[in-house]
């Protein structure tokens, strides 16, 4: 053990707040009371998803604990507490004493200590832990400076990879949406038919859409389309029956892609692999960009039967699938690239009549022609082969960021023993005043950059995240990206934006100095393509590279970027606006509500025709405080 460091239980340095679970006729779907977390079925990979409220709880955890499975096979998963929660009898609330800043510690205290506390956890069929199990965890504990030491090291590691997971999880919702968009709604479509131009489309990706509707046997479908069913397009074929002693240690055989590969909605699941060493035919091989489908479900939820992963490139150039799943790949004469596929089979009603063919008794079967025979309206090549233009980076990108989460957990995972044993060893920073007057034998220090700096540094990454040499990004979209990139970093927005009929906008970052400062270091270059002016990158714009860790928002700028990409700039100007209005409304003391933002938003001249327009009725502006509050909560909680 370290020098300095002491022998002693958990319950020295942590409460253990156990779960009771509400009087049953208190608890809720309709959200009246405080969220109910009752075990691991509402845990996500970070923090739970409620379905439950109680108007009456018995024991609530803080934002910040950490939630621990104390009951069943699942006991010793985790979940972060991200609010206040009512806390079932299934978990208990872990907190350190010192505060959340020790938080990570203390997690990483239970992830070590996790195999001896399960060991002796009773019930052979049902374990489960108590109080007195967790509290009497044994612990060589650390001076407190390296507690949080400790803390911050695995605490930026964990946030970075939950920061990945997010933007994975929005990168390909905002994908899936805009196939939808173009592929089942027809929005683009419908908005030419209507005499207005598609929003937020290029010019020539508009063009390729037809202005009107013709009729076909799925109802109205866009002019010079087609209807088509599956099978016309695809092949298919059932994997590998295999037998269990085959099964290896990873690497040692084929990856084998299985029922446990695709995730209850779709999605590829990485966790779910297998490796296979047995037998096989070639007719049983797949390769990266191949299409699975699940076809196999016990029970008759529909959950999982139906739906479609991507073989991902990590595991190698080839590999395996089982009988629970088929692979499915275009037929040459098709123009229908595998992503599209996969896609289609995400939607909810092509999904929905896939599964529907689906039959049995105890484990429900799809057989190989229900899957052919549904029907799709098919779109022109040109409008496929655009779309891939955009989802293929993304699909790239998706792997990239799972790669990097692997790598992240991999390293959390090495140095864990090492932190906990005192073999690597780490401290918080200590702040020093500084002296009043120079030491003329010391260094001086560095000039610290002006804040008209750091922000061309944040207009030029907002340029290199958004615009590209045929759309550039726009003042108004990046004045909005920028203020929301400052309230999640936590800065005063309240001292450079102002109350205009865009806003909130930044006159200094145009006027004083900051888009200047951008433009003249190369960094951006100002564009006009077909009538759209804006930003976009400059030949220098990898030089901000190596200024943006040290500014203290490249965690919120790339919370945007996974969070706001896609959204419309009606919508950044109600959320900006509304979260604006608030903070005036919480200076003056105010409660924060729907009537109390109009109310905020009609006392300024330039704001109050805001409220004339659809994007700022009741309903949107509920809406947008319900996403500010989740994004803020240091800022809502006290409304």
């Amino acid at each position: 053990m370290a020098s300095k460091w002491e022998k002693g239980r958990l319950a020295d340095i942590a409460e253990v707040v156990m779960g009771t679970s509400p009087p049953g006729d208190t608890c809720n779907e309709l959200g009246e009371g405080i969220p109910l977390i009752n075990g691991p079925t509402e845990f996500t990979g970070y923090s739970p998803v409620p379905v439950q409220f109680t108007t009456e709880p018995v024991k609530l955890c803080n934002q910040g604990d950490i939630l621990f499975c104390v009951r069943g096979s699942t006991t010793g998963r985790m979940n972060w507490a991200d609010r206040e929660y009512a806390v079932g009898r299934g978990l208990a609330a872990l907190r350190h004493r010192e505060g959340t800043g020790y938080q990570h510690y203390l997690r990483a205290v239970i992830d070590h200590a996790l195999p001896r506390l399960l060991a002796v956890s009773t019930g052979s069929t049902f374990p489960s832990v108590s109080r007195p199990d967790i509290e009497n965890i044994a612990v060589d504990i650390p001076p407190l400076t390296e507690q949080q030491g400790i803390s911050r090291v695995l605490g930026t590691l964990d946030d970075k990879i939950e920061l990945n997971r997010r933007m994975n999880q929005t990168l390909e919702a905002m994908a899936r949406a805009i196939f939808k968009s173009w592929f089942v709604d027809f929005d683009p479509v419908r908005a030419k038919a209507s005499g207005q131009q598609p929003p937020d489309l290029a010019r020539d990706i508009a063009d390729l859409f037809p202005a009107s509707f013709g009729d076909s046997e799925l109802g109205e479908i866009p002019k010079g389309w087609t209807i088509t069913s599956l099978g016309d397009q695809i092949t298919a074929s059932k994997g590998l029956s295999y037998k269990g002693q085959h099964l290896c240690v990873p690497r040692q055989g084929l990856p084998m892609h299985n029922l446990n590969s695709v995730y209850e909605g779709g999605g590829y699941k990485n966790e779910g692999l297998k490796w296979y060493n047995g037998e096989y035919r070639p007719a049983h091989l797949l390769k990266p960009g191949d299409v699975i489908v699940t076809n196999t479900e016990q029970g008759f939820d529909y959950l999982l039967i139906g739906y479609a992963a991507i073989v991902p490139e990590r595991y190698g150039p080839q590999g395996l699938f089982s009988h629970h799943i088929f692979r499915v790949r275009p037929k040459a004469t098709s123009y229908l690239p595998p992503w599209f596929l996969y896609l289609l089979l995400r939607t909810q009603r092509f999904h929905d009549l896939v599964a529907g063919y689906s039959n049995g008794t105890t484990v429900n079967m799809l057989p190989l022609d229900g899957l052919q025979k549904p029907t799709f309206v098919l779109p022109p090549k040109g409008i496929v082969e655009r779309f891939g233009r955009l989802f293929t980076p993304l699909l790239q990108r998706l792997e990239q960021i799972y790669d990097e989460d692997v790598t992240l957990a991999a390293l959390r995972d090495a140095l864990l023993p090492k932190l906990m044993s005192g073999e690597l060893r780490v401290v918080a920073p200590v702040t020093v005043q500084a002296p009043t007057q120079h030491d003329a034998h010391q260094p001086a220090p560095k000039r610290e950059a002006t804040d008209e700096f750091k922000e061309a540094v944040l207009i030029a990454a907002l340029v290199r995240a958004f615009a590209d040499a045929t759309h550039p990004l726009g003042r108004k979209r990046y004045n909005k990206f920028a203020y929301l990139v400052h309230r999640k970093a936590e800065h005063d927005v309240q001292e450079k934006y102002v109350k205009k009929a865009a806003g909130p906008y930044s006159p200094w970052a145009r006027y004083q100095g900051p888009e200047k400062i951008a433009v003249e270091n190369g960094y951006v270059q100002r564009a006009t393509v077909e009538k759209r002016s804006g930003l976009i990158a400059g030949k220098r714009i990898s030089s901000i590279d190596k200024y943006l860790p040290r500014y203290g928002f490249a965690d919120a700028l790339q919370w945007v970027e996974a969070t706001l990409r896609y959204e419309k700039n009606d919508e950044l100007e109600l959320l900006s606006t509304v979260d604006f209005a608030a903070l005036d409304l919480l200076n003056r003391g105010q409660t924060v509500n729907c009537p109390a933002v109009k109310a905020a938003i009609a006392a300024h001249p330039d704001w109050a025709p805001k409220l004339e327009r659809a994007i700022f009725s009741d309903t949107n502006i509920a809406r947008a405080l319900g996403r500010l509050k989740g994004w803020f909560p240091g800022t809502y909680s006290a409304s």
